[in-house]
């Protein structure tokens, strides 16, 4: 199937003492080549979100292009750095214990995109593929 759709990533309700960790992504369908690619991202923890589109567009907490320098998602750290040519930014949200999302986004004058790994595992949660 290649569509364009939201699609809940993975909840982990227990992550964190109960703060919550939720990934949500909506994709969206390329025209002429008849695949789908992710649009944007949103990563949920406590009450804080952090979203980001592959535009380059991000949000923290609704505020576009926020201050990123000392931001967190609850208490875990979100860095961004950008690549030397000014194509790729880079997000990573600390999860501790060598845990981390790390997010891509790549601009380019063929195309946008957004890719992301979790790097680690938490035990209670259940991580979905697809």
């Amino acid at each position: 199937y290649h569509g364009q759709c939201d699609l809940i990533y993975t909840t982990c309700p227990k992550f964190d003492h109960n703060q919550g960790l939720h990934i949500h992504l909506r994709t969206e369908f390329v025209e002429p080549m008849k695949w789908s690619t992710i649009a944007s991202m949103a990563v949920k923890i406590g009450e804080d979100i952090f979203e980001v589109e592959n535009n380059g567009a991000y949000f923290l907490n609704r505020a576009a292009l926020a201050d990123l320098t000392d931001a967190s998602l609850g208490d875990h750290k979100l860095t961004q750095s950008v690549d030397k040519s000014g194509t790729r930014d880079y997000y990573s949200i600390d999860l501790k214990n060598n845990m981390s999302i790390d997010i891509k986004v790549r601009n380019s004058a063929k195309r946008d995109s957004l890719s992301f790994t979790i790097n680690g595992v938490h035990e209670p949660c259940q991580w979905r593929n697809g």
